[in-house]
């Protein structure tokens, strides 16, 4: 197998998905910060093979971690930082 460089296009697409993925589980954790990972992947309709995609909602949290938009909080459930409030147009009390 021959490894071909994908285009500029083609990369482009692909970060518009995962920022949109990225808004999407910041806006479900701030409507709901006590869902599971399972929860969060029904809702953001991620599946595999019929099924909640968990490891996906597990890769776009530990990005959402790693760009301090969330921290953990007790009871392994994340909450939103100023930062990832102001990412989705938020505010502490506010609804969207």
């Amino acid at each position: 197998m021959v490894a071909k460089p994908i285009s500029e296009t083609t990369l482009e697409a692909g970060e518009l998905v995962a920022e949109s993925d990225e808004d999407a589980v910041l806006r479900l954790i701030h409507k709901n910060p006590k869902a599971s990972f399972t929860e969060l992947a029904q809702k953001a309709g991620f599946t595999f093979e019929g099924r909640p995609n968990k490891n996906r909602i597990r890769r776009i949290i530990e990005r959402l971690r790693e760009d301090k938009f969330i921290i953990k909080h007790r009871g392994g459930k994340y909450r939103l930082t100023p930062k990832g409030e102001k990412e989705i147009g938020v505010g502490k009390g506010e609804d969207e």
